[in-house]
């Protein structure tokens, strides 16, 4: 008896010590969080958008436009692996008197952004048809408003002979920025 005594004590400890185990809670917990990226393209245009002429003060001396160095492109950007963006811009609407043209500068980064900046190109002169004025543009943002981003200088070309230069009471383009990937 005291064997059938001691088993039955044996088993009654190994089903208390399982059934302890099966309700005993667990000091930790895995849970998946599943997240995505989405690739990000956004621009804007910090400007003063006036470009005029200057009159001569003296007799005999041409007319000389004047440059404008006060606008900023700022533009935040994520790309995939392995790939860019790039930034365009066009003339949208608007016409230019026939005798002028104008050329577009594209400044180096300056602000307190961060990532893959894009590389500006040289200098373009304006057309209807799209022309890269930054490339390389990885994952990034330059900060916002003036003095952030690339500054873009406007400079108006008149033409020298000055035969078909015209009187123009104000005419008004429109220029389009378009950030898209390079691919």
């Amino acid at each position: 008896m005291n064997i059938s005594k001691n088993l039955l004590i044996v088993f009654v400890a190994v089903i208390m010590l399982h059934g302890n185990n099966s309700v005993a809670q667990s000091n930790t917990a895995v849970s998946n969080l599943n997240f995505s990226i989405p690739p990000v393209a956004i621009l804007a245009i910090e400007t003063d958008n006036t470009i005029s002429f200057s009159s001569p003060s003296q007799v005999g001396v041409v007319i000389t436009p004047e440059s404008s160095k006060n606008s900023w492109i700022n533009y935040s950007s994520v790309v995939n692996s392995g790939t860019s963006n790039k930034i365009t811009v066009n003339i949208s609407s608007g016409q230019l008197p026939e005798s002028t043209s104008i050329k577009l500068m594209t400044g180096n980064y300056v602000g307190d952004g961060a990532g893959n900046l894009g590389t500006p190109v040289s200098e373009i002169t304006l057309s209807e048809s799209p022309q890269d004025i930054i490339t390389n543009i990885g994952s990034c943002y330059t900060g916002t408003g003036l003095l952030k981003g690339h500054q873009l200088t406007y400079s108006w070309i008149v033409d020298k002979n000055y035969s078909n230069n015209e009187s123009d009471s104000g005419n008004v383009i429109a220029l389009t920025y378009t950030i898209l990937s390079s691919e």
